[in-house]
């Protein structure tokens, strides 16, 4: 009798430990994917929303179907921080859709967003981590930052 709820609660305790895992990968992904906007090196190369999606999956592991799952939200904005919708509707369903791809410039202040609907496999024992309404939990990794200046392609500062 003991003995499922012993079971019950080490794969709970895997699996928290499992979704905490894979949302520190998410956001160390997005923070060194996000240097090669706050660097410049994403505007001077010209990087297109999936060309930066490529340098922040090349940091996940298989904890991560980054292909498959990732949406990356990217904005900027000369005066202010700029904001992003939410990624949620009051039901729990995922509305971010990952179009948004603006880098800025120079001195742009910038906010990334990562998101990634990780699956919940164990939902018993009324322990539950999804959060979403099909089930999953969302992982968000979210920085804003200031971009550097930078020497831009056509040889100038890079500065607004």
């Amino acid at each position: 009798m003991i003995g499922p709820l012993f079971l019950g609660l080490m794969f709970a305790i895997l699996e928290t430990g499992l979704v905490q895992l894979a949302s520190m990968q998410l956001d160390t992904a997005t923070t060194e994917a996000a240097r090669l906007i706050l660097t410049g090196q994403a505007q001077t190369q010209n990087f297109t929303r999936e060309q930066f999606k490529q340098a922040l999956c090349a940091n996940v592991t298989a904890l991560i179907d980054c292909d498959n799952g990732v949406l990356i939200d990217v904005k900027s904005s000369t005066s202010g921080v700029p904001s992003l919708p939410s990624p949620t509707d009051e039901a729990g369903n995922v509305t971010a859709t990952g179009d948004n791809w603006d880098p800025g410039a120079a001195g742009s202040v910038v906010v990334v967003r990562a998101l990634y609907q990780y699956p919940v496999l164990i939902r018993t024992f009324g322990f539950d981590l999804a959060d979403l309404g099909n089930g999953k939990r969302l992982l968000v990794s979210t920085l804003a930052f200031t971009n550097e200046p930078y020497a831009s392609a056509s040889g100038g500062t890079g500065s607004p």
